[in-house]
């Protein structure tokens, strides 16, 4: 029996491994429709990029139903995301310039540095390894001017370090999804690519439930761009 993506209900965390019935998080209802068995892995022959699915799943959704109806929508479309490494390029550069010009940028806003993010928001379009490069430079440059507006700005320490901290994972997050990239542009394994789709999911764990869903559409959209469902 062939199981049905758009009638299941996605569960938080990992299943039943091997089974052919039963709770599933969203990469599982995808192995089961593809293998005919629940495993919490990319199905083979199937885009990497699907492996930011289990950080999507497993956010801070407020219940079941509120996961299966944003993501559900998507899977059958998702079913379709074969391996291909032209496609998996650009749907990747896409994926980390919404990070660093969407995520990013608002992470600097909720710490009260405005010019900063704007800065951010105002970076050329990541469409290849020279603007992934360009982007680095300038997100190292709008992390030190915070901390610096930190500095003077601040005079509770305590607050201080929380803020610069915060603001420098934030930096070192974006630029880690860059460097993947660089790599990425230099021909390495196609598995990498795995990487940076977690990477653009990563902010969903510490987000509302509103900007979780507002933060998978995102991605979801760009995975399932130009994919035309069954």
């Amino acid at each position: 029996m062939t199981f049905d993506l758009t009638t299941c209900t996605l569960k938080f965390g990992s299943h039943d491994p091997g089974g052919t019935e039963g709770d599933t998080c969203a990469r599982e209802a995808l192995h089961l429709a593809i293998v005919g068995k629940i495993a919490d892995e990319t199905p083979k022959g199937m885009s990497p990029l699907l492996s930011c699915l289990p950080i999507l799943n497993d956010g801070p959704w407020r219940d079941d139903e509120h996961r299966t109806a944003i993501i559900r929508p998507y899977l059958p479309r998702l079913k379709l995301l074969t391996e291909d490494r032209a496609r998996d390029m650009r749907l990747a550069f896409r994926l980390v310039d919404y990070v660093v010009r969407g995520d990013v940028a608002d992470a600097f806003d909720d710490f009260g540095f405005k010019d900063e993010a704007k800065a951010i928001r105002g970076l050329t379009e990541i469409t290849d390894k020279a603007t992934a490069e360009n982007a680095e430079t300038d997100i190292a440059a709008s992390a030190a001017s915070a901390a610096r507006a930190a500095r003077v700005a601040l005079a509770d320490l305590a607050d201080l370090a929380a803020r610069t901290a915060r603001t420098a994972r934030t930096a070192r997050t974006a630029r880690t999804a860059l460097a993947a990239l660089a790599a990425l542009a230099d021909l390495a394994d196609l598995a990498d690519l795995a990487d940076l789709a977690d990477l653009a999911a990563r902010g969903a764990r510490v987000a509302s439930a509103a900007s979780q869903e507002r933060l998978t559409v995102a991605i979801l959209d760009i995975l399932c761009d130009g994919i035309v469902a069954p």
